[in-house]
C-alpha cells in the first residue's frame, strides 16, 4: 500500500470554478476510476450508494503534489441519474464512462457529457473498461467475461471473448492494462471475510506463450 486518500479529502474538495465543498454524500460510493497517462490525471466517479434520491453523482479529478502523491484537486457535479459504473481514457484522447451496454464521452473541464454509444456484441452489462490504445477497448461484463472492442465500430471483436471464471474471478468490476498485463478487480461480495481473494486484484500475464514442440511417432 503506497498511499491512502481519506473520504474526508473528497468531501472537502471544491468544484471547478469555486463553490461549496463536495460533502459526504458525493463521496459515499466510488463507482469507477480512470487514469489519463498523458495529463497524469486520475478521475474518480462516485455517487450516493443507498437510500432515496438525490444521489449526487460526481466526478472528482486527482492531480499530483510536488512530492508525486495524488490529491483531490476538484470535483464536478453530474446530472442526477448519471451512473458511471465503468470509466476509461483513450491515451491522449477522450475520457469515457458508461453503464449497461452504453458509454459516453465526458469533458471534465466543461462538465459536458456526450451522446450514448452502444457497445454491440458484449451481450450483457459492462462492469469495467480500459483503452489499450485509440483502436482497442477492453471491457469486463456481468457475465464474467473479458471482451475486446474495436473503437472504429464499437463492436466486440470475434474470437476475443474470454471467460474469467477459470482464473477464480467471480465478479469482475474493473479492468486495467499495463504493458503485457491485465489487472482485474473481483468485486464479489459473498466471499467470507477471511478469504484472501475477497476483493482481490487478479494479475493476468499476456506475454507470449512458449513455443510448441512437436512429438510424434510415425507409423506406416
Amino acid at each position: 500500500l503506497l498511499h491512502t486518500i481519506p473520504k474526508a479529502a473528497f468531501a472537502a474538495a471544491l468544484p471547478v470554478g469555486g463553490g461549496a465543498p463536495a460533502g459526504a454524500t458525493r463521496s459515499d460510493a466510488f463507482l469507477s476510476v480512470a487514469y489519463d497517462v498523458v495529463t497524469d490525471s486520475m478521475y474518480v466517479f462516485s455517487g450516493n450508494c443507498c437510500g432515496v434520491a438525490p444521489f449526487h453523482p460526481t466526478a472528482f479529478r486527482l492531480k499530483r503534489n510536488p512530492a508525486g502523491t495524488f490529491f483531490v484537486e476538484s470535483y464536478q457535479a453530474l446530472p442526477e441519474g448519471t451512473d458511471a459504473a465503468a470509466a476509461g481514457v483513450i491515451p491522449g484522447g477522450s475520457l469515457y464512462f458508461g453503464k449497461g451496454q452504453k458509454i459516453r464521452t465526458y469533458d471534465y473541464a466543461t462538465n459536458q457529457i456526450g451522446t450514448n454509444i452502444t457497445i454491440t456484441g458484449a451481450g450483457t452489462t459492462i462492469t469495467g473498461m480500459t483503452f489499450t490504445d485509440a483502436s482497442t477497448l477492453l471491457v469486463t461484463t456481468a457475465a464474467n467475461e473479458l471482451i475486446k472492442v474495436d473503437t472504429a465500430t464499437w463492436a466486440a471483436v470475434p474470437g476475443w471473448t474470454f471467460n474469467r471464471a477459470p482464473y477464480g474471478i467471480l465478479n469482475p468490476t474493473s479492468v486495467e492494462a499495463n504493458g503485457d498485463r491485465l489487472f482485474i478487480t473481483d468485486g464479489y461480495d459473498a466471499r467470507p471475510p477471511t478469504d484472501p481473494l475477497k476483493y482481490a486484484v487478479f494479475v493476468i500475464d499476456l506475454a507470449e506463450a512458449p513455443p510448441v514442440t512437436a512429438a510424434f511417432t510415425p507409423h506406416v
